[in-house]
């Protein structure tokens, strides 16, 4: 997660407004707690997979909090979506964000 995060900041901070990243990581699972901050992390990107080869990266895999954690996260996503909306109309039409 940590390289996700650091290769995002400085996508980000290069003009990109969009970019992604694999929650969970994508050759290998991730442990229990760093799935529920990957999933805090990944629902605050423009966009959100739980992608991956060989396991299932769902969070009813891991265990209830991690369920409850991604709703609560889904929901403030859900929440932010006018302002998530505009801002990538913004960067469509200007080429930044």
């Amino acid at each position: 997660m940590a390289d996700s995060l650091r290769g995002g900041l400085s996508f980000l901070m290069s003009g990109f407004g969009f970019w992604a990243h694999d929650i969970s990581g994508f050759e290998e699972q991730a442990t229990p707690d760093l799935y529920k901050r990957w999933t805090q992390f990944g629902l605050l990107s423009s966009h959100s997979r739980y992608h991956g080869s060989g396991q299932y990266k769902v969070p009813w895999v891991f265990d209830d909090e991690a369920v409850a954690n991604t709703k609560k996260f889904v929901d403030l996503k859900l929440s932010l979506m006018p302002y998530l909306f505009n801002e990538a109309v913004n960067t469509h039409e200007t080429g930044t964000h």
